[in-house]
């Protein structure tokens, strides 16, 4: 009996890993590490000790057991494998902006890199969560977070070497990744690493924009626009992987900080760190004001929403040492005077010849942000 009883709990564990780590994150993060090989050792404990038990006193009723962990075991290793089941697209083919096949509502996030744009459609990043690519020169990170709904984008290299990333599951709300130089784990929200030999680091964010193609290829008339490779594909089609993860709408898994009831848990924030200072600003109070000047962690800013076109700007409201208002004016942004005028980029087009300094900008959900930034402020429209 307790053979039986050891074995299906080994298989059990084996099989559901990934799941309890997520259900009870304070477990912790050290487990992730290494995290198939760690499932693959409860197997080899688990099947030997259903297959004495079987032979022990050989009866059909006695054959459930490893027939159990018999199925714990392809579960562990081929269908609950998260890098099996949700695989990381690498280097996918590029076209430029004027060849792309893709329609002008399409959601996509990009950023500029070394003097180079480019965009990838949300279509395309969903179903994979990761993709390992290279811009301007340099390897990077392109994640999104099903979870939590983070869309991040980081300079793919510590001391100088270039990493590929692998989905391992979810921890405190957020996706946890590994990367396959070094197997360390990694928090996409945060790019900081959780477990592994590069623990304590940090991936350089380089500025993601979540917008639409056709206000992308406007701004960037010359970006590139990656394209999904069909064969590339994990457990489900990339259209159900799409329709599973819209599931997440309607739950919130377990955190570490109790869930932050300020905010709708699945209320989309726009979010800053300046100084050590955090606030969220709620998109659906941002709908409700053309600009809102704020000043955060000592730094006066200016927080921009484009609802057409589904895209959060931010820039500092410091010009040549002086704080000003901004404005919209004509499509066009201006300060109290009216006097300097810029475009929605920052560029200026007269009455000064400073650009306008940007702010990068996060986005998710409220229940990853609260997650992370449990001291956040809320803006609050007047």
């Amino acid at each position: 009996m307790l053979l039986r009883m050891a074995a299906v709990i080994l298989g059990l564990m084996a099989a559901l890993a990934p799941a309890l780590l997520a259900l009870f994150p304070r477990i912790g993060t050290a487990p992730f590490y290494r995290l198939q090989r760690k499932r693959t050792m409860l197997l080899l404990i688990a099947l030997p000790l259903a297959l004495l038990d079987v032979l022990r006193r050989p009866a059909l009723a006695r054959v459930w057991p490893l027939a159990v962990v018999s199925g714990c075991a392809v579960l562990a290793l081929r269908v609950l494998d998260p890098a099996r089941a949700i695989v990381a697209l690498d280097n996918p083919p590029k076209q430029r902006a004027n060849h792309a096949d893709l329609p002008g509502d399409a959601g996509v996030i990009g950023t500029e890199h070394n003097g180079e744009a480019c965009a990838w459609p949300l279509d395309v990043l969903i179903p994979h969560h990761l993709i390992n690519d290279h811009l301007g020169g340099e390897p990077l990170l392109v994640s999104w977070c099903a979870a939590c709904r983070s869309g991040m984008i980081y300079r793919a290299t510590v001391d100088g070497q270039p990493l590929d990333f692998t989905v391992v599951g979810v921890w405190r709300r957020n996706m946890v990744i590994r990367d396959a130089q070094t197997g360390s784990i990694w928090q996409q929200d945060t790019g900081a690493c959780l477990a592994g030999p590069l623990a304590g680091r940090r991936l350089e964010p380089l500025g993601a924009e979540l917008t639409r193609w056709a206000a992308w290829r406007a701004d960037h008339p010359d970006s590139l626009v990656a394209e999904d490779r069909p064969e590339v594909r994990g457990l489900l089609s990339n259209q159900q992987w799409r329709q599973a993860f819209e599931m997440t709408r309607h739950f919130v898994v377990p955190g570490l900080k109790r869930g932050d009831d300020r905010l709708p848990a699945h209320a989309e924030v726009a979010g800053f760190v300046i100084d050590g200072a955090a606030r969220a600003y709620p998109l659906k109070a941002l709908h409700a004001a053309e600009i809102v000047n704020d000043q955060l962690g000592g730094q006066p800013l200016a927080v921009i929403y484009a609802p057409a076109i589904d895209r959060v700007r931010a820039f500092e409201r410091t010009v040549g040492g002086q704080v000003i208002t901004l404005k919209q004016a004509d499509g066009d942004l201006t300060d109290d005077s009216g006097v300097m005028r810029w475009d929605q980029r920052g560029a200026p087009l007269s009455g000064t010849d400073v650009s306008l300094v940007t702010i990068p900008v996060r986005r998710e959900w409220w229940l990853g942000w609260s997650e992370f930034y449990p001291d956040s402020a809320i803006y609050r429209a007047e």
